[in-house]
């Protein structure tokens, strides 16, 4: 990635990337669940199934920890969105500052063309 200018594509990578360690966070969390919730449910098979209570206990915690893990996950985005803000506020003023000294070297070579016409017209032949 160019440290001066964020491309289309170096946004698109940087989402790609977002989403594929957002997905893989979400499951390492959810899997140990399910499986939990699994082995909950065939552990009180033998105990003729699992209780209503059982079910929602586990519910609760699931819905828990997703909320949990989405948490980490904006906080970690929002903290990379700000570094991502600052770069470009200081690319929007390096480019203000660019356009104010383009505008600057057009006024003074105006003003210089401005001044050449002017000794021009003094010396022409009548």
């Amino acid at each position: 990635m160019n440290d001066d200018y964020v491309t289309k594509q170096d946004l698109k990578e940087e989402f790609t990337q977002f989403r594929t360690e957002f997905k893989s966070d979400l499951l390492a969390e959810i899997v140990p669940l399910l499986l939990e919730f699994q082995r909950n449910i065939v552990s009180h098979m033998d105990e003729n199934f699992a209780t209503k209570q059982d079910l929602k206990e586990t519910e609760e915690r699931l819905n828990e920890k997703i909320h949990d893990t989405e948490t980490r996950l904006l906080r970690g985005y929002e903290h990379h969105a700000r570094g991502t803000e600052a770069h470009l506020k200081a690319l929007d003023a390096r480019t203000m500052a660019s356009l104010v000294t383009d505008a600057s070297l057009s006024e003074r070579m105006s003003a210089l063309e401005a001044r050449m016409l002017d000794l021009e017209m003094r010396k022409r032949p009548s």
